[in-house]
């Protein structure tokens, strides 16, 4: 298992929307899941294998 960084992480935030806009984030062993309050803020096709660990 790698261990995550904190580039990896500020860039998926980024990506989201911000951090005002993450409402909830939940996980199983393979994939985050965000409940974003405005969808329209993230950069949808962006974020497909943008991060990887």
């Amino acid at each position: 298992m790698s261990k995550v960084k904190q580039t990896d992480i500020d860039q998926l935030i980024v990506l989201v929307g911000g951090r005002d806009n993450i409402a909830t984030v939940s996980h199983c062993i393979t994939r985050l899941r965000f409940v974003l309050n405005d969808p329209a803020k993230s950069e949808s096709q962006s974020h497909r294998g943008a991060v990887r660990w």
